[in-house]
């Protein structure tokens, strides 16, 4: 599903663009009628020269926020643009699952988020271009009936 190959954010970004005036012609899940899609790509790890991944989880944990759960937290270690190290917090944010692919083949990953407050309905398509591979995925607004 993933191409190992590394991508600069410039790249990454270029694919978004192209990916979303694609799925500007497809077929659209259950959404509002005037909604906002929100598109991005997953693509394979950034990697260092010798192949080595350069993000890596090295805390997992949560934030005590006053709910039942509180919020779901990784700590990821990377390295910055100047070559130093970093660390960053992600906040979990939804979850995504193998997709159903009968009547949708390049479906493969469908489930849900929560940004900025709202409920969102998120989809993942394979995409493929010169031979590299991503994930394409389209972020809409759910519907409430």
């Amino acid at each position: 599903m993933f191409n190992n190959k590394p991508k600069t954010q410039n790249e990454a970004q270029a694919e978004a663009d192209k990916i979303g005036e694609f799925l500007n012609d497809m077929d659209k899940p259950k959404v509002q009628d005037n909604a906002d899609v929100i598109y991005g790509t997953l693509n394979a790890p950034r990697q260092d020269s010798s192949g080595n991944n350069i993000d890596k989880i090295v805390q997992d944990g949560k934030i005590k926020d006053g709910s039942e759960y509180g919020i779901h937290i990784k700590c990821v270690e990377s390295m910055s643009q100047a070559g130093n190290q970093v660390f960053y917090l992600y906040q979990k944010i939804g979850a995504i699952f193998p997709a159903d692919k009968a009547d949708k083949p390049d479906l493969v990953l469908q489930g849900d988020a929560t940004i900025n407050g709202q409920e969102k309905f998120v989809q993942g398509y394979n995409q493929s271009k010169d031979g590299d591979n991503w994930v394409s995925l389209s972020i809409y607004p759910k519907r409430n009936d």
